[in-house]
């Protein structure tokens, strides 16, 4: 039996408050209560470990007590879970929603004292522990799980149903009416619907509903409502002992009646007694959103075969988290990413700080071994065995078609990723293509002080920009980086152009169509108002226009040669000051590749602005997406020996000498940032001097774009009688960060000594901080371009060849809601094959829908020795 020491106890067990308790799944992998051997929990700190990797913390912390807690999962018996009805709520854990867990299956813990580091075992409860053990260990099994702090437990489409403040006091006629079980419809004169049929709870009146994309009706029943106020109403059809579903129009939504007996028995209705003949809008939002989950873009119509392995693992959605999902399966295909994350997984975990959770490389590294080792990749089990899901010791039969695996949840990535950016925290629905860019900051910076390689930069390549002012011929060239070639859709160039427009002209014909007829039908309302207020026996017919039906969609048909055309045409700026002739005139601006990624990403811009109603709008168009990608078009050239370079600024000319800008020098923030914009460095120069910060210095240069010394250089520093001293204290922390003493003392010498302002200008100019720091000097050659217009930048030589290996696909009308899936294609004994990643689900992919998809991922061809 194991014996406990004053000292084993001091050193080993938390005093106090219990801390935040990790005991879900453990810190470097994804092993959980469930899995074969369990979680260990440390109980002086509270992180949970599983059996492969507690050993790692003992040697970092010398912990040497844990807390084994093992759990095994059981399936309730058939008669406790036959019964079980269909989920009538988009929701987990709520009433009317998806069962959770805890009501289909049945748990059996077991917990054990484990010492390291000779791994003895002593099984709980055990009396003789001593007291501050025993208040421990209560503490943590009875502790709210970090993990559980971090997730929603149960999502809802919409808010929770609350009950209406109409109900208590609801008028209700004493008009004689008597509502039949059965054979209703619509009361309003001339309509025949006999679903979707409403009862207004006040005086009985029977009317349809609206029309929408979950069901039809000519709104009558919210007409009813316009013009007697009477505020509640059931769906009729939605009727039994159990259910209904009740609106208030008053308050624009769904609502409880706790009194919904009493009033439906003031009409001599029974609900015990009636059958259900129509389905709630829950089960209709349930139904649409099953068949939208299997669209054409996840291969609904196809047998797909599951594929379980190394690099095939699925991922859990977490509620609207297929974009994180969709993202990280692309990012761990990259060998860039595999070797930074996985393959020096361990050197990550030793090196991670006490609390690893909150370590954006230590959780990058659990999740990318994890997906890429193949241990989480196996069917899932049924409930019966005892180990329902991580660790599998022997391996599993041939899958069958529709097996599924569990899938992995990126849980403690995505809350690492949440405390970076807070709409990622959240449980909405968010664009792939931020995420991507967003953790490729955070890679970056991540890797600034550990220098293992950062893969982020297999991405990133340069943009070359070229203006050429029309009248004098002079050249400008100015230079980016960035890692996303963003294509728009020229529909103009479709190769079912005019189909395609007469099907917007129909459309948009359809649309006041549609107005007008809802016009007409509320003057018929209003002439049927009127005569039966006079009463008049000669009521006007009201039998309605129909609306003809919506046209047939039509998807624009657009080549891809038609995207690259686009990328390539030169563009004409309007406007354009060129220093040259000192003047405004037009300018034929180009945009070209300066370098070549080993991975190119490439977005296809789907969502635009609507010109009629300036709101985003997806546009539904397929390009054929070639599997070969040759940017050769895009080279850039670089400056040519036939060229004149544009002056920074125009030919000099009698002006008032600033008097102000001679004791002031500019700041390099402001500059660096207005010649981003694409302001010359002359002017940023003297909006610099001229104003306190980036937001005056742009005032000022409105204020001031036409002043006749706008173009002329400041007068040149007068010597100092020595540099300014930095602090070595602040020079320290920014080397922290990540960058050199020399890159830190040039920063706080131009900020003042600031550590905020020094470190901002270094992270923002992370791409040019050599040429910053140590300028170059500028050539003498009088073709050659001052030193601001960049055009030694080298072009590289590297071949400009790609080849697909996966795309994101996206469903739905924004980026904001939807659904993402990835198809990538892998390697196996076979060859290569695309695979869908659609969240846990893993499939061989028949026909991959490359013409639907929102980002394309290349590599570049001489590198697929990588890969």
């Amino acid at each position: 039996m194991l014996r406990f020491s004053h000292a084993d106890i001091e050193e080993n067990v938390f005093s106090g408050t219990c801390p935040s308790v990790h005991k879900e799944e453990c810190m470097y992998s994804f092993d959980t209560p469930f899995s074969l051997e369990g979680i260990y929990v440390c109980l002086r700190c509270c992180l949970c470990f599983g059996r492969d990797h507690m050993d790692l913390h003992w040697e970092k912390t010398s912990h040497s007590l844990y807390l084994n807690i093992k759990t095994v999962k059981k399936l309730k018996p058939t008669e406790a879970t036959s019964t079980a009805a269909r989920p009538t709520v988009l929701g987990i854990g709520v009433d009317g929603g998806f069962a959770t867990e805890g009501e289909q299956y049945e748990f059996d813990t077991t917990t054990a004292i484990v010492r390291l580091p000779t791994g003895s075992a002593l099984p709980l409860p055990n009396l003789e522990l001593p007291d501050k053990l025993q208040v421990a260990i209560a503490a943590i099994l009875a502790a709210e799980s970090a993990e559980k702090n971090e997730q929603i437990k149960a999502w809802v489409a919409d808010d929770q149903v609350q009950p209406s403040k109409f109900a208590a006091n609801l008028p209700q006629l004493n008009n004689g009416v008597v509502v039949p079980p059965t054979g209703w419809r619509c009361q309003h004169p001339g309509c025949t619907f006999t679903s979707n049929l409403w009862l207004n709870l006040s005086d009985g009146g029977i009317h349809c509903g609206r029309s929408n994309n979950l069901g039809l009706g000519n709104g009558h029943a919210a007409d009813h409502y316009s013009s007697t106020h009477y505020p509640l109403a059931v769906k009729i059809g939605t009727l039994t002992a159990e259910s209904a579903e009740v609106y208030s129009y008053a308050e624009d939504t769904m609502v409880l009646d706790p009194l919904l007996d009493k009033h439906l028995q003031h009409f001599g209705l029974d609900r015990r007694s009636l059958t259900k003949t129509d389905k709630t809008l829950a089960e209709l939002e349930l139904d649409q959103n099953e068949k939208f989950e299997w669209s054409k873009i996840t291969e609904s119509d196809k047998p797909l075969v599951p594929v379980f392995g190394p690099g095939l693992t699925g991922l859990k959605n977490l509620g609207n988290s297929c974009y994180l999902s969709s993202v990280m399966q692309i990012l761990f295909t990259i060998p860039h990413f595999q070797h930074r994350y996985s393959l020096i997984a361990d050197r990550i975990w030793k090196e991670a700080p006490a609390d690893p959770s909150n370590d954006f490389a230590c959780q990058m590294a659990k999740l990318g071994r994890a997906m890429l080792s193949g241990r989480y990749s196996v069917p899932s089990l049924p409930p019966k065995s005892a180990t329902s899901g991580t660790t599998a010791a022997a391996p599993s039969p041939a899958p069958k078609p529709g097996t599924l695996q569990d899938g992995i949840p990126p849980r403690s990535l995505k809350a690492v990723v949440g405390r970076e950016n807070r709409e990622f925290s959240t449980n909405h629905q968010q664009d792939a293509l931020e995420l991507m860019q967003l953790l490729l900051q955070m890679v970056e910076r991540s890797d600034r002080p550990k220098k293992l390689g950062d893969p982020s930069k297999a991405l990133q390549f340069d943009f070359e920009e070229r203006l050429e002012c029309s009248q004098s011929h002079t050249v400008r060239y100015t230079y980016r980086n960035d890692n996303v070639l963003s294509c728009s859709i020229p529909v103009e160039a479709a190769v079912n152009v005019e189909e395609f427009r007469q099907y917007e002209k129909a459309l948009k014909q359809w649309k006041q169509d549609k107005q007008l007829y809802e016009q007409q039908k509320n003057l018929l309302k209003a002439l049927v108002d009127a005569a039966a207020a006079s009463g008049s026996v000669n009521i006007p017919a009201t039998t309605e226009i129909p609306l003809p039906p919506q046209p047939t969609p039509v998807r624009a048909i657009v080549k891809f040669e038609s995207v690259l055309e686009r990328l390539v045409a030169p563009e004409v700026i309007d406007g354009f000051y060129s220093t040259a002739i000192d003047a405004r005139t037009a300018a034929n601006k180009t945009v070209r590749l300066a370098s070549f990624p080993e991975v190119l990403v490439l977005q296809l811009r789907r969502f635009i602005m609507d010109e009629a109603t300036y709101a985003p709008r997806k546009l539904e168009a397929d390009v054929a997406m070639p599997d070969v990608l040759d940017l050769e078009p895009l080279r850039a050239k670089g400056f040519q020996p036939t060229e004149t370079v544009m002056p920074d600024s125009p030919p000099s000319k009698g002006t008032t000498k600033p008097a102000a800008a001679t004791q002031k020098r500019p700041d390099p923030v402001t500059v660096a940032t207005l010649e981003s914009m694409g302001v010359p460095k002359v002017r940023a120069e003297r909006a610099s001097v001229m104003s306190g910060n980036i937001d005056q210095a742009m005032d000022w240069l409105f204020a001031h774009s036409d002043d006749p010394d706008i173009d002329t250089p400041l007068p040149a520093a007068p010597a100092a009688p020595s540099s300014m001293a930095v602090d070595g204290e602040n020079v320290e922390l920014l080397v922290g960060m990540g960058f050199t003493k020399t890159q830190a003392s040039f920063a706080l010498s131009q900020t003042g000594n600031s550590v905020e302002r020094a470190a901002d200008w270094l992270f923002s100019h992370t791409d040019m901080l050599d040429s910053l720091v140590v300028p170059t000097p500028s050539a003498t050659s009088p073709a050659a371009p001052s030193s601001s217009s960049s055009v030694h930048r080298r072009t590289n030589q590297d071949p400009a060849v790609y080849d697909l290996f996966g795309f994101i696909s996206h469903m739905g009308p924004s980026t904001q809601s939807g659904h993402y899936v990835a198809h990538i294609l892998k390697k196996d004994a076979n060859g290569r094959k695309w695979v869908l990643f659609n969240d846990n689900k893993v499939a061989i992919s028949e026909e991959p829908p490359k013409h639907m998809g929102y980002l394309y991922f290349y590599r570049r061809r001489d590198t697929a020795s990588k890969w």
